[in-house]
């Protein structure tokens, strides 16, 4: 009797410890599930990176301008194919390739004869655009910028989108050739808070700062920052471009690659304007004398000086 007794208790206890033990895998089971939950979308969360659509214009000359400088007004229609890039710049200089494009412009001739047997000849212009591996595209996307050839405007439109706002500077390069090309530098202010931005025209003065962000990474004792791009817009505006009526300077880089193009420019007017932006950083007094000096009047215009040194004095 004492026996069956014990064999029935350890039954019951083999019983109960069998649901316990059920029960326990099932709550540790649901509490996993809900926490695996939760942290798949914490981290969806996390790298969740908010983005911007950009556009931008680009005027086109109707034939080639014969020019050995690069002192031209725009890009023509025979400067066919143009290639489309946007760089993030962090902050230690480095950058990133956030989208790319080439737009291709193709010529059709149409003859229209009339009832007299006269025969006007007419051509039409379209284009099309590409990836970098050379796949046609109908818009843009992620990393591909779409390009396209208006004729009735003679310009091109380029739309870039998905571009990520994780980086305080933007720099956009449209180019046809090592030295026929155009910039446009961005600080990451201007994307922040918005989802689409039409950023008009790559103009020749954009450029021209463009050229000044690149030639500092050559020049001694300069760094890029806040400080040096606001600098750099302030005392060198658009009245002064215009005043300095230079050419833009020539790509010194030997082999040029129009998937992964380099820029690097060697430019006495570059280092000049870049020294210049140092002094007026360090001392406004010595900025002003530096004006004078023979080096410097021999490669600024006297008007242009003459401007600089009204907005040394008053913005500086």
């Amino acid at each position: 009797m004492v026996r069956y007794y014990t064999i029935c208790r350890m039954k019951t206890y083999q019983n109960f410890t069998q649901k316990s033990l059920f029960l326990c895998l099932c709550v540790t089971g649901l509490f996993l599930s809900t926490s695996c939950g939760k942290v798949t979308q914490d981290l969806s969360k996390a790298t969740a990176i908010p983005s911007v659509d950009l556009s931008f214009t680009l005027q086109v000359s109707p034939v080639v301008e014969s020019s050995k400088t690069v002192k031209i007004k725009s890009f023509s229609r025979e400067n066919s194919p143009l290639f489309f890039q946007i760089q993030g710049i962090k902050t230690d200089g480095s950058s990133e390739e956030l989208s790319c494009g080439k737009g291709l412009i193709l010529s059709e001739t149409i003859e229209d004869k009339n009832a007299s047997g006269d025969v006007t000849i007419k051509t039409n212009y379209k284009s099309s655009s590409y990836t970098k591996s050379n796949i046609e595209i109908k818009r843009s996307n992620l990393s591909e910028s779409y390009l396209k050839y208006q004729s009735n405007k003679n310009n091109w439109t380029i739309k870039s989108s998905k571009i990520k706002k994780a980086f305080p500077w933007y720099l956009v390069q449209a180019y046809s050739s090592k030295n026929s090309y155009r910039f446009k530098l961005l600080s990451g202010e201007i994307v922040t808070g918005n989802k689409l931005i039409n950023l008009g025209e790559i103009t020749t003065y954009d450029t021209f700062i463009g050229t000044l962000y690149r030639s500092i990474k050559s020049h001694k004792n300069m760094s890029f920052d806040k400080k040096t791009y606001t600098s750099i817009e302030k005392l060198y505006d658009k009245q002064f471009h215009l005043l300095l009526n230079a050419a833009l300077p020539l790509n010194t880089i030997k082999k040029f690659n129009s998937k992964t193009p380099l820029f690097e420019f060697e430019s006495d007017l570059n280092d000049t304007l870049l020294d210049l932006l140092n002094l007026v950083h360090t001392d406004k007094k010595e900025s002003l004398s530096y004006l004078g000096k023979t080096e410097v009047t021999q490669i600024l215009p006297k008007k242009a000086i003459s401007h600089l040194n009204k907005t040394i004095n008053k913005f500086f």
